[in-house]
């Protein structure tokens, strides 16, 4: 634990500086030295959403304490680029309605790493930090074989928007294709109002079906809204802003409804 914090704060020390317009999150491994395992996802206004030579970057692996890369495939879901692990993917900037994921990113230890544990820290840019009104996610893809003690696969993280996140796991090495190691799938959701359960933009009430549904659990709720919505479930759903969506937040949503949506949890 202590390696992820030293790890973690070299990477916020970064600053990672962007533009108001811009969205990132830089994430970073355990490791004891700055710049290990170092990278960022995000949006910034010169990339598109294909390869760009000058705005992704690519893994150099060595042998290290760890590594954690997204990994692209040539000519394949549209990437141009060479086939590799890439710890810097820019996108280009999201519109209100649009969700973004970037996936998988695999997660894997270096031979350096000895220890039966190993984290990835997740931060965004302190310099302007993602919008509050967009949810950010991580999802549990894969466990590597053999591993016990791990989350369960479909796993979902909710990371804040102003402060740091580490996920810490049971350690798992391999010869070098982190593809066999774990994976994660991180996204970035749809401007999403509170309320807003059916993801249509505005707060009304055909938004109270979509919400009951979301009483029952987010599958429900997002079976309901297609499978897969562009909005925020708990930024949706949560009416009453406890961190969870339960009938504690049916109060809550009714005030949304008529435009008065309450300011804080009680």
């Amino acid at each position: 634990m202590q390696r992820a914090a030293h790890s973690l704060l070299c990477l916020v020390s970064l600053g990672l500086a962007a533009h108001a317009d811009e969205l990132r999150w830089g994430f970073t491994c355990d490791f004891d030295a700055c710049g290990c395992g170092l990278g960022y996802l995000g949006v910034v206004p010169t990339a598109t959403d294909g390869y760009d030579p000058d705005e992704d970057g690519y893994v150099f692996f060595y042998e290290g304490l760890g590594y954690l890369g997204v990994y692209h495939h040539e000519n394949l879901d549209g990437w141009s680029g060479p086939s590799a692990y890439y710890n810097y993917d820019r996108r280009a900037p999201l519109d209100p309605h649009e969700r973004k994921t970037w996936s998988p990113l695999h997660f894997w230890a270096g031979p350096q790493h000895t220890a039966p544990l190993m984290s990835v820290g997740f931060a965004p840019a302190m310099l302007y930090p993602p919008p509050s009104n967009r949810e950010y996610t991580l999802r549990l893809l894969h466990v590597p074989d053999g591993i016990t003690g791990a989350p369960a696969v479909g796993t979902l993280w909710y990371l804040p928007a102003k402060s740091s996140f580490i996920l810490i796991v049971p350690s798992y090495w391999t010869g070098g294709d982190g593809r066999t190691g774990y994976r994660l799938e991180f996204s970035a959701s749809a401007v999403t109002l509170r309320g807003d359960a059916d993801c249509s933009g505005t707060v009304d009430f055909n938004d109270i079906d979509a919400f009951v549904e979301a009483l029952a659990g987010r599958e429900a709720w997002e079976a309901y809204n297609g499978g897969a919505p562009d909005c925020g479930y708990l930024l949706g759903c949560d009416a009453n802003m406890d961190g969870v969506v339960s009938f504690d937040d049916i109060d809550a949503f009714v005030a949304c409804l008529s435009g008065q949506c309450p300011e804080a949890a009680p």
